[in-house]
């Protein structure tokens, strides 16, 4: 993917994901003040690889900062609260981190 398509794929996927939060705004409460915030597209391997190689280069600066990976929400799983679509785990330089369950590698 080019520069100009991952911008416009993670604009629509951030536009959907505030419209999410303004919508069901107690969904999202558990995200920490500061953390990145990656969108994870269903239907796009493009972009799901090239935000997962972000992800990867943030936790790599090591700067403490936690990293949330959410995907992408469908209609099916709108009425699904945030918490059930992430797992927490340890990484390890035992910071914790959030890890999609329905990430598919």
């Amino acid at each position: 993917m080019n520069r100009a398509e991952l911008f416009h794929g993670n604009i629509a996927l951030t536009k959907q994901h505030l419209l999410d939060v303004l919508a069901h705004p107690d969904r999202f409460d558990w995200i920490p003040d500061g953390a990145y915030v990656i969108g994870l597209p269903q239907n796009n391997r493009g972009l799901f690889e090239a935000n997962m190689k972000l992800a990867h280069r943030l936790a790599s600066k090591n700067d403490g900062r936690p990293i949330i990976l959410l995907p992408e929400v469908s209609k099916r799983t709108a009425t699904r609260p945030a918490r059930a679509w992430a797992r927490r785990t340890r990484a390890a330089d035992s910071t914790a981190s959030i890890v999609p369950t329905s990430a598919k590698r």
